[in-house]
């Protein structure tokens, strides 16, 4: 008799214990309420970029909440119920941000505006030569097409010999009748420029 109560405890326990293994990574949610989107911020950004969505209701479990950028899904990288840390997907454009829980979803009543993707000057090499010169410029927001890229010397337009894979190096020629200033890059009518000057030997 005895010996049929343990084992009988014993299985008991393992099933407790497997049934706990199964769930360790289930984190119990508050009773549903109606979600809130109340702000975001910034308010303004590039794709790419996190954002932090402050709100009510969200699922503490990051997968359990669907977040789109007017209409866009973007992925949730951490959440609680009152935040949600996201990244702003490619391809979305200006408008409101929504968010889904089960089968409670609501959309914010102010829109989040998507900024372009501005072309950026990190370095350049080297930092001064003459006409001729081929200089490497670093940076995002380049295009893989070399000649979708302008990119000048002051007013001076040089020619875009390559870029890289990943569209972040520049090779470029330097001008005739370039002159000590910026460089600048124009990519799909936006337009970054270098905080240093490249200087005309």
């Amino acid at each position: 008799m005895k010996k049929a109560i343990l084992i009988g405890l014993s299985l008991v326990s393992m099933t407790f214990y497997t049934s706990c293994n199964e769930n360790e990574d289930v984190v119990p949610e508050l009773e549903l309420e109606d979600v809130q989107v109340l702000g975001v911020s910034p308010e303004a950004a590039q794709p790419g970029t996190v954002v932090t969505i402050t709100g009510k209701y969200f699922s503490r479990v990051w997968r359990n909440n669907i977040v789109k950028f007017n209409g866009v899904q973007a992925e949730v990288n951490s959440a609680s119920t009152r935040r949600l840390d996201v990244v702003v997907p490619e391809g979305a454009s200006s408008g409101p941000i929504s968010v889904a829980f089960r089968a409670n979803s609501t959309t914010s009543s102010f829109d989040f505006t998507v900024l372009e993707k501005i072309p950026t000057i990190s370095r350049f090499s080297p930092t001064s030569g003459a006409a001729g010169t081929y200089v490497s410029i670093e940076g995002t927001n380049f295009k893989a097409n070399p000649q979708a890229n302008i990119v000048r010397f002051g007013d001076v337009e040089g020619v875009v010999i390559k870029t890289d894979s990943a569209a972040t190096k520049l090779k470029v020629k330097v001008p005739e009748g370039a002159v000590t200033g910026k460089i600048s890059v124009t990519a799909d009518s936006l337009t970054g420029e270098s905080e240093e000057d490249f200087v005309v030997q």
